[in-house]
Formats: C-alpha cells, sequence, structure tokens
C-alpha cells in the first residue's frame, strides 16, 4: 500500500484503500490524494512533493506537468501546480494551533480563475472538492490582503536580488556588492529596493506583500552572485524567477542583469544564460552599472536634480539657484543669506530649508549629505524640510538619514572591534583577557571575532597552567620553610632544656640527649606525616579540597599522597575558583557598605552564606538594608512625580542618610508644583493642571481642585485631540473622516474655550463636501457621489443616501466599464453590461447602436472555439421542404484557415439541385450558378450583419462571396465530410438519390473544368470521389455552397 505525507507539515496520512482524502496522523487535518497508478509515478509524486515543502517551486511544477502528460485527469495534481504558481506554504498558527497556508508568490489573477484550479475542481470527487474550494477560498483571501497592502507601497525603480548569509549564518560577498550598488544607486536618486534595508522596519510581519509590490514596480532587476548555488539558492530563485515571468510579459518594459564574480558564466542558471550577464570583478563595474540603470529608468522618468522646484516665483527660484551655486564653492555664509532672503517670499519653501541645511552642516552637494558624519536629523532645518518638502524630497533625506546610521553602525561595530583588538595585544592578566573575550562575542561573527575570542581563552588556560605551578612552587617552598623554622625552635626548646638540667645525672643526659635526636626523625618522617594524611583524607570526605590539598602538597610522596592529589586536582581547582569569587563578592560587598549602599550589600552577604563573617554582617546590616530599599523607593517615587507618597516615605525614614534633607526638598517641590498647577488652571491649560495634581495627593486642596477642573480636564483633551487635527499647515492633509470625528466632539464641547468658533468652521468644510456629493447625485455621477458621501459618513443623512445610491452607483460603475470596453473594441462584454442595465442613462441606446458587431464578434468567438471539423450554424435556406414553416439555419463544417486569419464554412448538406450554366461553353467565372449564389442566395440566405462578416475568397480563378469547393480543397481539407448529402428540399427539387446502408447521397459541383472538353465542369460523385472528367454544365447537380469568413 502507498505511503502519503501531509502536503502541510511532512506527517503521514492515513487512509482507506481507494479513498481519494485521508488524514495526516501528526497534524490532523484532511488531505486530498493523487492517483498513483504505478511506482514510477508514485515515486515522481514524492519527489515534486519534497521540492515543494523546500519552497522550489519551478522544479515541483516541472516534475508535476510531467505527471500530467501521462494522466491529465488526476485532480491532485492540477491542485498541486496551483500550490506551486501562488508558492504555498503551509504554518502552524499560534491561536488555534491548525496548519495554515501562506502565499509566496502572489499574482494579480484569483486563484478562481486560474486554469489549473478550475481543471482540479472538475476532475475532483465530491470530497476532495469540498477540501479544493475551502484552500481556495483561505489562498484567495491571503491573496487579498497582500494585494491591499502592496497597492499602498511606492513604486520602486530597481529590485536587487542577492543571497544575503550562507549556511553558517555569515554575509557573502554577494550581500556586500549588493549594499554597495543599493549605496550609489540611492545617491543618484533612484528607488531601490534592497532586502536587508528596505524590509528592516518591516520585521515580525509578512514580508510577501513588500515583496511582491517591488517585484511588480521595478523596471530593472539586477541579479547578483558569486557561486553558482548562490544564484540557485530557493529565495534567490523564487525571486528571478518570477521577474523573468514579469519580464516576458511586459513586452520590453522591464530588463533583468545578472551580474556575476568569481565564476564562469557559463555556470550561470539555464534560465538567465540566454541574457547579457556582467562581470562585476570588471574595472569599473558598479559606474557603467549605475549609468546603464540610469538610462533606462530615466526613458520613462527624469530623476529629480539637487533643487526640486515648489513653483516658486521667478525671483525665488533665481535667489535658489544663486544658493546652491554658493553651496558648491563652500561659501556657506553666503548660501545661508541668500536662502534667507528666499524664506522672506516664501516661508514655506522646501529647497530654501534644504540650502539652511547644507550650509549648516557644510556640505557642497545635496547627495554629499549620506556622507555626513553624523545623524542631522536633529536639526531644525531639517524639521522644517520634511514639514514643507514634497514626497520625492522627504524620501531622498529619509534614506540619506538611513545611509548615516547603517554606516555609524558599522564604524561603531568596527571601533568596538579595535577597541577589544587593543585590550587582548596589551593584556597581561586572565580578567583582562576574557574582557576581549566579552567585547570580541557581542560582534558575533564580525571579521575574526571567532578567532580572536579562541586566542583569548587559549592565554587565559595558559596564565592559568601557569598560576597554578606557581601556586604549587610557593606552597611547597612555605611548607619546606615552616617545617625548618619549627625545627630551629625545638632546637634551640632542647637547648634551653638541656642548660636547666646540666647539673643532672650523666645517665639522664645520656638518656635525653639520645630522646632528642632519635624522636625528631620519627617525628617528621613517621608521625607528622601520617597525621597530615589522615586529615586530608578528612577533609577530601567533607568536600574541602582547598584544605585537603595544602595538606599533601608537602608530604613528599608519604603513603599513596601524590596519586590522591593527582584525584583531586579539578574539585581543587574548582573550589578555589570559588573561594576567590566569593572573596570578590565579600570585597564588593564591604564596598558598597561603606558607600551606604545597604540593600545591595545585604542581599550580596545574603547569598555567600558561612563565607568568613558574611552571615553576622549580614544581620548587622538587615535593618539598615530594608532602610536602605525604601529610600530608594522614595527617591523613585519623587523622580516619577509622587511627591506626597515620596514625602510620607522619606519622613518616617527620620535620621537615615539625608532623609530630612530630601523631606525639605519635597516640600519645596509639592509647593512648586501646586502653585504651577493653579496657574495652569488660570490659563486653562487644564490637561496640565490635572497632570501636575495627580502627583501630589492630598496636599493642601489638591484633591478638591482636581475634582473641580475634572470635567474640564476630560474636555480638554477633547479640545485638544480637535486642535491637533485642525493645525495642520496644510488642509490637505486632513480628512473628511477626521472633520467629520471632530464635529462630532465639538459639537458636545460647545462654550469651551473657542470650541464654538471651530465648530462653524468644521461644519462648513463638512457642509461643502455635504454639497459638493449632491451635485454628483444631480449630474447622475453616481459613484463619485458615493466616494465623497463615503468620506463624510455619519453627518446629516448621509448613511441612508448611501444606501440609496448603492444601486446606481453599481449601474454606472457596469455603464463605465461597458463604455470603455466599447473604446477598446470589446463588444461582446459591453453589450452583455448594457444589457443589465437598460433603464440606466442611454444603455438601451448605446446597446441598440453596437449590436451588429455586437452579434459580430460573438460569431467570430463562437467560431474561434469552434475545432476543426467541427459544426456551426449561419444564415438560413429552405431545407426540410415545408416552405410554410420558414427557412431552417444553414449548419457549416468549419475549416480553420491554414494562415490562421480566418474560417472557411463549407455547407454540411447539398442544398439544392441547379445548373450550372445554360449555356455549355462557359465555366465558373461566368456561370448562371455563381450569379445565383452571389446575388440571390447571397441576399436572401444572409442577415445585413452575416453579409458584412462574409469576405471574398478565391477559387475557380475569380473571387466570390459565395463559391463552391475546388477540387484542390476538396483534397487539402481532410476533416471534410466528402460525400454530399441532400436536404429533403434539394431532394424535391429532383436531384438524384443514390441509398448506401440506408444513408442517402448525391453528387455535386465542384469549380474546376472537366477534363472532358469543353463545356465540362468537374463533380464530385455519390461516393466522395471527384468525376475529374465532368459533366456538361447544362446539366443539373447538387450545390454545396462555401464562404469565408475573416477574423479581421
Amino acid at each position: 500500500m502507498a505511503v502519503f505525507k501531509c502536503k502541510m507539515c511532512g506527517g503521514t496520512i492515513n487512509f482507506e484503500e481507494g479513498a481519494s482524502v485521508g488524514v495526516c496522523d501528526s497534524c490532523g487535518t484532511k488531505q486530498t490524494l493523487p492517483k498513483l497508478n504505478d511506482d514510477r509515478v508514485s515515486r515522481l509524486h514524492d519527489r515534486a512533493n519534497h521540492f515543494r515543502r523546500n519552497k522550489d517551486f519551478d522544479k515541483a511544477a516541472a516534475i508535476y506537468e510531467e505527471i500530467l502528460n501521462e494522466d491529465n485527469t488526476d485532480a491532485e495534481v492540477y491542485w498541486s501546480l496551483v500550490l506551486c504558481k501562488y508558492g504555498i506554504d503551509y504554518v502552524e498558527s499560534p491561536d488555534t494551533h491548525k496548519q495554515v497556508p501562506t502565499v509566496n508568490r502572489a499574482q494579480f489573477t484569483s486563484i478562481f480563475d486560474d486554469a489549473n484550479y478550475k481543471a482540479a475542481i472538475e476532475h475532483a470527487d465530491t470530497a476532495q472538492k469540498e477540501i479544493y474550494e475551502k484552500e481556495a477560498e483561505a489562498i484567495n483571501n491571503i491573496q487579498k490582503g497582500i494585494l491591499a497592502i502592496s497597492q499602498k507601497e511606492e513604486p520602486f525603480d530597481i529590485f536587487i536580488c542577492y543571497k544575503e548569509t550562507d549556511e553558517n549564518g555569515n554575509r557573502t560577498p554577494d550581500s556586500v556588492l549588493a549594499y554597495d550598488l543599493y549605496h550609489l544607486l540611492s545617491k543618484e536618486g533612484l528607488k531601490v529596493f534592497f532586502s536587508r534595508v528596505t524590509l528592516e522596519d518591516k520585521l515580525g510581519t509578512a514580508y510577501e506583500p513588500y515583496i511582491f509590490a517591488a517585484l511588480s514596480t521595478a523596471k530593472v532587476m539586477v541579479v547578483m552572485g558569486t557561486k553558482p548555488e548562490y544564484f540557485n539558492a530557493v529565495w534567490v530563485k523564487n525571486e528571478w524567477s518570477r521577474y523573468l515571468k514579469l519580464v516576458e510579459e511586459s513586452k520590453g518594459q522591464k530588463v533583468i542583469i545578472p551580474a556575476y564574480r568569481d565564476m564562469d558564466p557559463y555556470d550561470l542558471p539555464d534560465e538567465l544564460s540566454h541574457l547579457q550577464a556582467l562581470d562585476m570583478g570588471k574595472l569599473g563595474f558598479m559606474q557603467d552599472l549605475t549609468r546603464g540603470i540610469k538610462k533606462i529608468v530615466r526613458d520613462d522618468e527624469e530623476i529629480p536634480t539637487t533643487v526640486i522646484s515648489r513653483g516658486g516665483s521667478a525671483n525665488t527660484d533665481a535667489l535658489l539657484k544663486r544658493a546652491f551655486m554658493f553651496l558648491e564653492e563652500g561659501n556657506w555664509a553666503e548660501a545661508d543669506a541668500y536662502c534667507e532672503r528666499v524664506l522672506d517670499e516664501d516661508p514655506e519653501n522646501a529647497n530654501a530649508y534644504l540650502g539652511k541645511l547644507m550650509a549648516e552642516l557644510m556640505v557642497n552637494y545635496k547627495e554629499n549629505l549620506s556622507d555626513y558624519n553624523y545623524d542631522f536629523s536633529y536639526s531644525s532645518n531639517y524639521e522644517k524640510v520634511m514639514r514643507f518638502g514634497d514626497d520625492i524630497l522627504k524620501a531622498q533625506l529619509n534614506e540619506y538619514i538611513k545611509t548615516i546610521k547603517i554606516r555609524k553602525e558599522e564604524e561603531k561595530i568596527e571601533k568596538t572591534y579595535q577597541q577589544a583588538l587593543t585590550i587582548m595585544n596589551s593584556a597581561y592578566k586572565k580578567n583582562e583577557f576574557l574582557n576581549a573575550v566579552d567585547i570580541f562575542k557581542s560582534l558575533g561573527d564580525y571579521k575574526d571575532s571567532q578567532d580572536r575570542i579562541n586566542t583569548c581563552l587559549a592565554r587565559v588556560e595558559n596564565i592559568k597552567a601557569r598560576e597554578e605551578e606557581e601556586l604549587k612552587e610557593r606552597r611547597i617552598k612555605e611548607e619546606k620553610e615552616r617545617i625548618e623554622r619549627e625545627r630551629k625552635e625545638e632546637a634551640r626548646r632542647i637547648a634551653r632544656e638541656k642548660a636547666r638540667i646540666k647539673l643532672r645525672r650523666y645517665r639522664i643526659i645520656v638518656l635525653t640527649i639520645t630522646l632528642v635526636i632519635i624522636f625528631p626523625l620519627v617525628l617528621f618522617k613517621t608521625l607528622i606525616p601520617n597525621v597530615k594524611y589522615k586529615k586530608a583524607l578528612t577533609a577530601i570526605d567533607n568536600n574541602d579540597y582547598i584544605k585537603a590539598h595544602n595538606l599533601l602538597i608537602n608530604l613528599d610522596g608519604y603513603k599513596d599522597s601524590d596519586r590522591v592529589l593527582e584525584n583531586i586536582k579539578d574539585d581543587f581547582l574548582n573550589q578555589e575558583k570559588e573561594e576567590r569569587d566569593k572573596m570578590e563578592r565579600y570585597e564588593q560587598a564591604l564596598s558598597w557598605m561603606k558607600e551606604e549602599n545597604y540593600s545591595k550589600a545585604y542581599t550580596e552577604l545574603s547569598s555567600l552564606g558561612d563565607f568568613k563573617d558574611s552571615k553576622k554582617l549580614a544581620e548587622k546590616i538587615y535593618e539598615k538594608s530594608r532602610l536602605d530599599v525604601q529610600y530608594q523607593n522614595a527617591e523613585f517615587m519623587e523622580k516619577n512625580g509622587k511627591y506626597m507618597e515620596a514625602l510620607k516615605a522619606f519622613k518616617s525614614l527620620k535620621n537615615f542618610k539625608d532623609s530630612k534633607d530630601r523631606v525639605k526638598q519635597v516640600e519645596e517641590e509639592l509647593e512648586r508644583v501646586y502653585s504651577t498647577a493653579i496657574a495652569q488652571i488660570k490659563e486653562e491649560k487644564y490637561i496640565d493642571a490635572y497632570t501636575s495634581l495627580e502627583g501630589l495627593g492630598d496636599y493642601k486642596d489638591s484633591l478638591e481642585k482636581k475634582e473641580e477642573i475634572y470635567e474640564d480636564y476630560e474636555k480638554d483633551q477633547e479640545y485638544e485631540e480637535v486642535n491637533k487635527w485642525l493645525s495642520y499647515k496644510y488642509k490637505s492633509w486632513i480628512s473628511y473622516k477626521t472633520y467629520v470625528r471632530a464635529l462630532n466632539i465639538l459639537k458636545n464641547l460647545k462654550g469651551f474655550k473657542d470650541a464654538d468658533k471651530k465648530l462653524e468652521e468644521v461644519e462648513r468644510i463638512v457642509e461643502g463636501k455635504y454639497k459638493e456629493a449632491l451635485d454628483f447625485v444631480e449630474k447622475e455621477e453616481y459613484i463619485k457621489a458615493n466616494e465623497a458621501f463615503d468620506e463624510i459618513k455619519g453627518y446629516k443623512d448621509v448613511d441612508e443616501k448611501i444606501k440609496v445610491l448603492a444601486d446606481k452607483g453599481a449601474m454606472e460603475e457596469k455603464y463605465l466599464e461597458a463604455k470603455e470596453n466599447i473604446d477598446k473594441s470589446e463588444y461582446i462584454k459591453a453589450y452583455e453590461l448594457l444589457s443589465e442595465i437598460k433603464g440606466f442613462k442611454d444603455s438601451a441606446s448605446l446597446a441598440e447602436k453596437i449590436y451588429s458587431k455586437y452579434n459580430k464578434q460573438k460569431i467570430l468567438e463562437e467560431l474561434k472555439n469552434k475545432s476543426e471539423a467541427e459544426y456551426t450554424t449561419f444564415g438560413s435556406y429552405e431545407q426540410d421542404g415545408n416552405i410554410e414553416n420558414g427557412k431552417e439555419p444553414i449548419e457549416w463544417i468549419v475549416i480553420k484557415d491554414p494562415y490562421g486569419t480566418g474560417f472557411y464554412l463549407i455547407s454540411r448538406y447539398v442544398l439544392d439541385f441547379k445548373q450550372l450554366n445554360s449555356e455549355s461553353n462557359s465555366d465558373w467565372r461566368n456561370s448562371d450558378l455563381r450569379k445565383w449564389l452571389n446575388n440571390s442566395f447571397y441576399s436572401t440566405a444572409f442577415t445585413t450583419i452575416e453579409q458584412e462578416m462574409i469576405k471574398e475568397s478565391f477559387a475557380g480563378g475569380v473571387d466570390s462571396k459565395v463559391s463552391l469547393l475546388s477540387s484542390g480543397q476538396h483534397r487539402n481539407f481532410f476533416h471534410l465530410q466528402k460525400t454530399g448529402v441532400p436536404t429533403p428540399y434539394a431532394i424535391s427539387n429532383g436531384i438524384y438519390v443514390y441509398t448506401d446502408d440506408g444513408i442517402d447521397t448525391c453528387d455535386y459541383w465542384l469549380v474546376d473544368r472537366g477534363k472532358g472538353g469543353d463545356g465540362t465542369t468537374q463533380i464530385v460523385t455519390s461516393n466522395g470521389r471527384i468525376d475529374d472528367n465532368g459533366v456538361f454544365n447544362f446539366s443539373k447537380s447538387g450545390v454545396r455552397p462555401v464562404i469565408y469568413i475573416s477574423i479581421k
């Protein structure tokens, strides 16, 4: 039994034999299944699904197409092609924990219009169809969201496609080259999509809307790479392959430029190999590429120059020109003075402020602003440029600021790196090397930081080893010196003892001397080492490795002391490090105590446990640490404007630190803030006053004052919000929806400050829009009316009017769409739209006016959709022999013109029985039958519209509107029904009928002369073969007409 993998999460799908739908055992979603006819198709499905899950959608699509070549009825394969086209990937929703689709290849066309989706629905069973429709709805909604966002984005000139990081997360050389190109093009005033910069403020959002907008609008894409695998990286290829399709559809309006370095151009992807590629290793590559791109882009639009006119007077333009000439010369004072003269005439001239900014920063050219050393957005001149400048100028200055920030960040990183390098090179101690390590770690993968870290750590290990060896030697030396001191002291004691007992008898002296000589030997060689050895073992049992180490170090190999010493080496070093750390923390705590930072000191001492006298000291300063915490809280409250709470806190601390002084300080601040609040109330600055009173608690009558002004405070908040909206310099910045909101607020603020005056002003503006909408209604311009009313929803009866006008607006949309289709000569769509709205404006007369063109176009569309030798109806002629019931539609066999310019229509049946000519010596060209077909038959069988569609075709040596088959056509029209089948009407006119297997057949005329002599013409006999000898022209035979209809 085959194994199917979930297209959403890669889990295994459980299903019953023969089922078309299963359930994933991992994510629990219902999954549609493909048809598997053999193992080879199964393997192809697995490969295609693997590529699709890894987002290599083009490779996956190619394999799915291969499967379709073998079986074009598999709904799942069509659906998989849909997933590839829209770049569908599945992720887990954080809210529902279900697998949901994401779109990585947005399209302008809806998924419901996609041919593969329609084929999937056509071939799906009921269970599959339900899942496909549900998934398509979700994808379509995501598509709408992407298109909505992308349409709001500003268009781009250039899209730079490159690989940002390698497999280790390090930046690639491609990234550096791409940034250089981005910088150059941006300085030229071009709008460049460079993902690292363009998407940096889009973190946390889906990138597809912005990538899609850039791909759709960019006129040029530069694909940059230094390795073949970088060109074929999944997301890189995703971008350039999508753009290639846009290039093909643009008919020369878009250009793609591959650029390579350090690789063979023959290693470029096959899809890019036909394009002119540029070598980035050549001298001057960047400048050449920039010039070429500018030329392409500027074919359509002019790149703005340094000075962008805001429509000033000729005088201001001349002054500006002088100012910028002074800037180029470096004459900053004159440049600033001329800009001031411009501002005297035009106080909102953005370019004058730009000139002042450049003079302030001492920059000669606008483009050089991006090279300035610091972020100049602090400048008041910059703020005014951004306030009064147009979108292009503001965008350019934003790019310059962004470039400066990027450069400063890179300089900061380099400075940090050099600092770390200096510390490392001058380091001698461990903590100095470790300090360098911390700085290098903060730099991540910058330059060789990782190698430098390893070097520093290696040197730390060397210092540790050296210190360890020195410590060991020092302790051995100290132990030997101690033993020597003890020995000498003991000798002196014995000498004194000997002096005191020299009067004793000789035997005692001899015994004493003996003991003095033997006892030290026994003591130092056996007794003392044994005691120390046992104490060391006890210390090890108690995990006191430092004590054990110090005891064992001087035993000179006593018993297995060396082995034990080696066994506890690591534990000793770790414990020694812990002791050093504790000592550092202990000393830090003592330092904090001296600084009266008792809370920090207490926290540190408490964490040290029994180390030295930490516990005793912690108990000693406990009360002070508690007070210190209260002191810090009081400071925090004072800093945050909670003065009354801060005052109470400082008072409760009494004599702790400088609490008494702080009480006086806060009391003074309370009085100052209170006085300020009272002044603000008098000035009707209720928001400021209320904010000031908030921190005063129950100081004096602050609570009562707060309550008194609360209503005015709330009104003032609303008033200031409205004031902010209405204070914009350019009224065009304010939307009518904002005016309506302001109107509703101001109605509730009547009598407050100058709200009544503002209400009149706003109502006048909104009423103007209302009247404008009514004018549109009067002119029957309902779409514009709806748009105008939509901007002022909630005003007067606007909401009701919008409901009333909705249907008329929809009809007008159809009306305008119909007129647009007429302008494009798309009469079918136009006529259908007009038929839906016949009562609207002149729709009925307009539909009548285009009816003939609609009819022609519809007939042509039907013919275009016909397959070779398929039947169609056109014109009418008596056929059933019953004249009373009128003429019947003529059926024709459709034969496509081999040049693709039209269709031959050959009558399916033999329609009549007539002589070619009454005289035997004539031929088709001047025959009675040709005259009849092109006059009587032509005028009665076809309507006026149909007659206009019939074009002359050449047969039998002459052009005719209605003709007969030639022998060549009879032979070459392979799908033609060769035998002639007469209509009942033709039979009633005397045509001779041959019956074979129940089928009536007959002879019919061709246009070619017969080989049987003058006055003969060829016929097709009842068996479908040509009689090239022919029959006499005065004979009668069947008439099977031929007409030609041109697509044009």
